[in-house]
């Protein structure tokens, strides 16, 4: 296995393992709740981190596509009311994300792609970007639990 896979694998399995984690620690009654009416929900949050690992498992393979514009896509987020649907996205996002850097091949990692937003990266450094884009969601997550009395690291379970 070429070792930017190996690495790219092994970010994304504790990226999988944090989220999921901190999601099912998330009561069903705060997920879909807006701190200050202002902030995000957490079901919007977890909507956003998979169907934007889905779009980039695909990104890497056809770097034509084109992202929804930013009103389409949030009213998709705004549709996810629950864990349960939130989880379904997130664990497509993750699995989408998988299967795509096991499909790459070894060249493939340093392939130069540029972002739907301009910026340059190589193809192994896009899926970066899009596992560090699910760890900082999920500090939002974390945020939100500790706002509301949750202190608690789940990540050590």
């Amino acid at each position: 296995m070429h070792p930017a896979k190996e690495i790219i694998l092994e970010l994304l399995a504790e990226a999988k393992y944090c989220t999921l984690l901190d999601l099912k620690h998330t009561p069903e009654e705060h997920a879909n709740s807006s701190i200050g009416g202002k902030c995000r929900t957490p079901n919007a949050i977890i909507a956003e981190i998979g169907w934007f690992n889905s779009f980039a498992a695909k990104y890497v393979f056809d770097p034509s596509l084109k992202m929804p514009d930013e009103d389409e896509i949030q009213a998709f987020f705004q549709t996810v009311t629950n864990k349960l649907e939130a989880r379904k996205i997130l664990r497509q996002g993750f699995k989408d994300l998988e299967e795509a850097i096991n499909q790459m091949e070894d060249n493939d990692f340093t392939a130069q792609i540029k972002a739907p937003w301009g910026q340059p990266y190589s193809k192994g450094g896009f899926l970066l970007h899009a596992i560090s884009h699910t760890f900082y969601h999920d500090g939002q997550i974390c945020y939100a639990q500790s706002f509301r009395g949750d202190d608690i690291i789940h990540w050590t379970e």
